[in-house]
Formats: C-alpha cells, structure tokens, sequence
C-alpha cells in the first residue's frame, strides 16, 4: 500500500457567520449531477494531495458549494496536485446541483464555466467511508472516525510527496463539554466539524485522534478561532505548519480560486510556498477589514512557545501578592489587552497573547509593580523569551492586508455582555478536572490555565484568589 503524506495542511475552513458569500450568487436553477466515478486501484502520482473536509451541514451549505466552485474554476488540466472534497450538505439552504443532502466525496475537476454555481467534479466511491455510487449515505461529520477514514481512503489511493488537509465548517475554538453534558447544537460548546444533522462537532481531543497517525504538511484552519494557542498545541504533532484566524472569520471565508491561482504560478510548489499563498490570498481578501486576521504558524515551535508562554505568567502569577495587584492586573487583561470574541453573547475571549506579554511585562517594570529590581529583571528575561519563542512560532500574521505582530490568541473567561466577564471557567479549560473533552494544553501544561486545585497559575490567581 502507498502512503500519502496528506498536505498537513488541515484547512479548517470553519467559518463562524453565517450571510450570504459575497463572491458568488448560485442561481437556484440549475441541477445537473456530476460525473460519477467507481473506486479502483491507487491513482498515478502526484505531487500534491489536498483534502477538504467540508462539514457543511448547517447554514454555511452555499458557501461550500461557492467554494468547490471556486476551485473548478482555476484547477490546472495538467494540475500537479489533486483535490478531494469530502462534502456533507444540508437541508433547505441551497436547491442547486440536484438538491441532494446526503455526503458525496468528489475528486476536483476542471469546470470550463468557471463561477457559475454547478459543481461537475468526478463523484468517488469510497469504502473507508461507506459511500457507494448508487445509493445516498449520510455521514456523521462531527465523528473523528469519518475524518480518520477519510484521510486513510486519500492515503491509499492518492499518494503523494506532499498532502494537505482542509477542515470546512463552523469552528469555536478550543471548546469541547464536560461528561454528561448534553450538546446544544446553537451554543458555544462546540469546536470544529459542526454537524448540525447528526447534532455533532469534535472536539479538540477527538481531531487529535483523528490525525494521530498522519503526518501533514499544513494544517489550514479556514474557521473561526483557529489559531489559539489551544488549537495550535492539539495539532502540532500532526503537522508542519498551520494557516489559521486567531478570531472571527467572515462566512465567505478563504477564496480558493485566488489561492490556487497563485499557487498555479508558482514554480518551486513547496509548504512554505502554499501557506504563503493561503495566508497572502487571504490579507488581499479583507484588506481594509480589522476584524479578520490570519497567521502562518511553524507547528514545530508552538509547544516550545507555549512552555515560554506559561513560566512568564506562572512568575506573573507569583508576583501578584495583594488583592491591589490582582485587581490591576485583572482589569488589565480585562480591558487593555487586544482580544478576540464572537459579535453575540454570551461569548468566548480570546487574548492577543503577544500583546498580554508586552503590557503585563511592562506592568510589573512600572511603578505599581510589587517587584524588587532583581524579581523585575527575572521577570523581564520570561518576557523576552517568551516573544522570541512567540516570533518563531508565527512568523507572520496579517490584519487589513498589512503584516502585523504574532497573533496567536489564547482563552481567558467567558464574556456575558460587553462589561460582564464570567468569573469561573468551564470545567473543560480546569487542569485536574476529570474531562474527556479536555484539550492536551490545558492538561499538559502549568502557569495559565485555571487548576482544581487552585495551585496558582496566572488565572487561579486573577479568579480565584485569595
């Protein structure tokens, strides 16, 4: 059996509104069904595969059909690359294209319209997933062993050198529920692959597992709050680099014929050279606009960031020793510190974590800090390490078509209206607290996230104490 080193590229194309794509108005007319094409013996080489999960099982079925659109359009007759859209729809959003709402898996093809909102991709039999060619299969998009059988179907028959997965869908970040909650498929509870058929999503341990025994090129989150610290930490063994928001994304999301067009004209058609055209594509897309963003992550550098991230707020938290210094300290994050968070409420806070290392370092170098010189120089040297360790995790990010400083974000509390902050955490982000949906950074790591204990990290210090 050949392997295929799918394009680590996860494109998480998870958007998190829900209007109308701006690109592209389907006319509601036209139903023709694609080719049809039965599973055989592994396809011939190439040097790219590319999989796109599409769990479009919701409001965002127009967009999905927009977006393998988009990709027709632009896809090279003689493409060095091959495509595979995993597509589940919906009921009652989109009439096109036949109206089908089962789960179809096409192979991408040339569509010489262009943009004209009629998909004519080759339809795939799949027996990793069940999908035949001659009956309607629903397939649970929210379930981690559909992406595993997915990924494994693509290994098996389209190997290449390099590979890339995109995830399609809604995203919440690093969301996952505690046991014996029940999903409420309209609330933030959720992390990505939202399926709202089966009332399903995975969470954050779940897409590990599902890619537990894949290597990737990219993982791309083309989704709402895809570059948290959170996310970035559960992936990084999966892949080399990650193209994702740290907040809200429009629900148009990323445009695929621009990246494609500009990942045509390049010659050398390496990792580096597709996350440049993801992330390059997407600052051109919503120039103009401060609230989307988008980084290019090195997968390899995130947990060591992280350690960095939390031994400087870990010597924060230890320098915060009068309920003063805790309220300051509070208000800044509160308040002072860029963030991230969906437009309606109750809602998630994401925090920029470069700009809470820059002001809370300098906080504790100013007046108000309770610090000696000695405990400010300590704390000054986590600081710089920790920007440094930030910089070589993220590169390069953008917001309003310009580069700007590293963004990736990280959770803080929970947002009740644009004042009220939650004043307890989930018991999912509480280190110690039995949860199957926990993610491996608030497991795995000391000195942010809450604990059961209290032990004094950064947020049982601000939360919790005394």
């Amino acid at each position: 059996m050949r392997n295929l080193f799918l394009l680590a590229g996860v494109f998480l194309l998870l958007s998190c509104s829900g209007t109308v794509h701006e690109r592209l108005k389907i006319e509601q007319i036209r139903s023709d069904e694609p080719e049809a094409e039965d599973g055989g013996g592994p396809i011939e080489p190439k040097t790219w595969t590319i999989l796109v999960y599409m769990a479009a099982d919701n409001n965002l079925e127009t967009e999905a059909i927009i977006d393998i659109n988009e990709m027709e359009s632009v896809f090279p007759q003689d493409s060095p690359y091959t495509i595979l859209a995993l597509l589940d729809r919906a009921t009652g959003h989109n009439g096109t294209n036949g109206d089908w709402t089962d789960t179809r898996l096409f192979e991408i093809t040339r569509d010489q319209g262009g943009l004209n909102g009629t998909i004519v991709s080759k339809q795939l039999a799949c027996p990793e997933l069940d999908l035949t060619l001659d009956r309607a299969t629903e397939l649970d998009m929210g379930e981690a062993n559909t992406l595993h059988s997915f990924i494994s179907f693509a290994r098996r028959m389209y190997s290449a050198p390099n590979s890339a997965l995109i995830l399609w869908g809604h995203g919440t970040g690093w969301r996952g529920i505690q046991a014996g909650e029940e999903v409420q498929t309209d609330s933030g509870t959720r992390a990505v692959a939202i399926d709202d058929y089966s009332g399903s999503f995975m969470d954050l341990p779940s897409l590990k597992n599902a890619l537990s025994s894949f290597k990737f090129d990219v993982i791309g989150f083309d989704t709402c709050f895809g570059a948290t610290l959170e996310t970035a930490y559960e992936v990084a063994p999966s892949a080399a680099y990650l193209v994702a928001s740290g907040g809200l994304i429009h629900s148009s999301g990323w445009d695929y014929a621009d990246i494609l067009t500009r990942f045509n004209g390049i010659t050398a058609k390496t990792p580096e050279a597709l996350t440049g055209a993801i992330a390059e594509s997407f600052a051109d897309q919503y120039q103009g606009d401060e609230d989307y963003s988008v980084s290019k992550i090195v997968l390899s550098q995130v947990r060591p960031f992280a350690a960095a991230f939390c031994a400087f707020t870990q010597a924060c938290a230890e320098g915060i020793t009068t309920t003063a210094v805790r309220d300051e300290v509070f208000a800044l994050l509160k308040n002072s510190v860029g963030n991230e968070h969906a437009p309606s409420y109750p809602a998630d806070l994401f925090l920029d974590t470069g700009d809470l290392i820059t002001k809370l370092g300098g906080y504790f170098q100013s007046d108000s800090s309770p610090m000696d010189d000695a405990g400010k120089a300590a704390l000054q040297d986590r600081a710089d390490a920790a920007l440094d360790a930030l910089r070589a995790a993220c590169p390069r990010s953008y917001r309003q078509g310009d580069q700007v400083d590293p963004l990736i974000t990280v959770f803080y509390s929970v947002l009740f209206d644009t004042a009220a902050l939650n004043v307890t955490h989930p018991g999912a982000y509480i280190r110690g607290v039995a949860n199957g949906g926990q993610s491996s950074f608030v497991k795995e790591t000391t000195g942010w996230a809450p604990t059961a204990e209290k032990a004094g990290s950064l947020l049982d210090k601000l939360f919790y104490w005394p």
